[in-house]
């Protein structure tokens, strides 16, 4: 079988067995270009503030009708948003069991691996874990143009196992956790960062500075959350390092409402010359995930949620007092702390991070392969914007 529409191309052979309970399909097929914006029209804009994660519901009842074991290969591919090169999957459907395992891509300069459980029924569940190596994220298609971010590595890694019949229900009440590192970087303060997602609206939302400076010379920056029953929450998972601050917090993301809720306490690096009292003791950050919104009132942070689980019903503040943010010297590795790692936070003292090591059968699943799309798009909008 050969295909050829527009600058699409589709190649493959396969096989077709009955007599078992549901048909079962062998299938390979390979494409050196599918471009979807051929036949999709774009999405109009989102307004600012909406949600992220959609309600729609996931297209999965073609998955029960019959089986299928293949694979692909593809070139460059390309939809809305999202725009992969040398896709290379394996996927197998069995009783409405729906596995791909792996798919590797590239992606923004980078690698993605991608790992997915679907299984269908009544109340749908998923199981998926995506990572991502040396992303570029002035490469990111919502990032083109702005000149929010030089440099700046990204290793990520995103696990999540949910029950729903939408990307909302599944992040609502979903379990995993999510790890993102970031490298050196520039970010010119003055750049309009609306609707760059979590990672910047974090980055600046958190520094006391970047209202201040020019731009902000970053060394790294973490994020690491675990994630219960929808709420990913962490006491001190996040964390910034410039060249003129530590800067290390926590607090709570509720992907039911996707509001935020974190907060940090910043600290001069040694030898620097930056005057305290014009940090404040606590910055805080609110609104929601398509829009961060920093929030001023210094009050408020004794019930930011910064003390998580059990023992957010102390109060915010108390954990400061307990010592937990000032354990972090002005030149201990506060990148480390929030990644889990506190020996080799001691260990690098003073060191810059350059860089972080985290390491259709065609038209009958067309409802499936949008399914996948739209939840890794979700994730990708979550993390980098819109």
């Amino acid at each position: 079988m050969m295909i050829k529409i527009g600058r699409s191309d589709l190649a493959g052979e396969g096989s077709l067995r009955l007599g078992a309970p549901r048909p079962r399909i062998h299938a390979t097929f390979r494409a050196e270009r599918l471009d979807l914006t051929e036949f999709i029209p774009a999405p109009a804009p989102a307004p600012r503030g909406s949600r992220l994660f959609s309600r729609t519901p996931l297209a999965l009842s073609a998955l029960t009708k019959f089986d299928l074991a293949g694979s692909v290969k593809v070139a460059a591919f390309k939809t809305h948003g999202l725009a992969l090169e040398q896709i290379d999957a394996r996927a197998d459907l069995t009783a409405g069991t729906f596995k791909l395992a792996p798919m590797s891509a590239n992606f923004a300069g980078g690698k993605l691996d991608l790992a997915l459980d679907l299984i269908t029924g009544r109340t749908p569940r998923v199981e998926i874990d995506l990572r991502g190596l040396d992303i570029v994220p002035a490469k990111l298609p919502q990032f083109a143009g702005k000149g929010v971010i030089e440099r700046g590595l990204t290793d990520f890694q995103f696990t999540l196992a949910g029950t729903g019949d939408s990307i909302a229900e599944l992040m609502g009440n979903g379990n995993g956790r999510l790890l993102m590192k970031v490298g050196s970087a520039l970010l010119p303060n003055a750049a309009n960062t609306a609707g760059t997602g979590l990672l910047l609206g974090t980055l600046n939302g958190l520094n006391p500075l970047a209202s201040k400076d020019k731009s902000t010379k970053l060394e790294c920056a973490v994020l690491n959350f675990d994630i219960h029953n929808g709420l990913a929450s962490s006491e001190h998972g996040l964390a910034l390092r410039t060249d003129k601050l530590n800067v290390l917090g926590g607090g709570n993301i509720d992907l039911k409402t996707e509001r935020i809720d974190l907060g940090a306490k910043p600290k001069p690096r040694e030898g620097i010359g930056v005057n305290l009292a014009a940090l404040g003791d606590f910055v805080r950050l609110g609104g929601t995930l398509s829009a961060p919104t920093p929030v001023t009132d210094t009050a408020g942070a004794a019930t930011a949620g910064i003390k998580v689980g059990a023992a957010l019903a102390t109060g915010g503040l108390s954990l400061l007092a307990e010592g937990l943010f000032d354990r972090a010297t002005s030149d201990d590795d506060v990148c480390a702390i929030a990644a889990g790692d506190e020996l080799a936070a001691q260990q690098t003292r003073a060191a810059p991070v350059e860089k972080t090591v985290l390491g259709t059968a065609a038209d009958t699943t067309k409802g499936a392969v949008d399914s996948v799309g739209r939840a890794l798009k979700g994730a990708f909008r979550g993390l980098f914007g819109k």
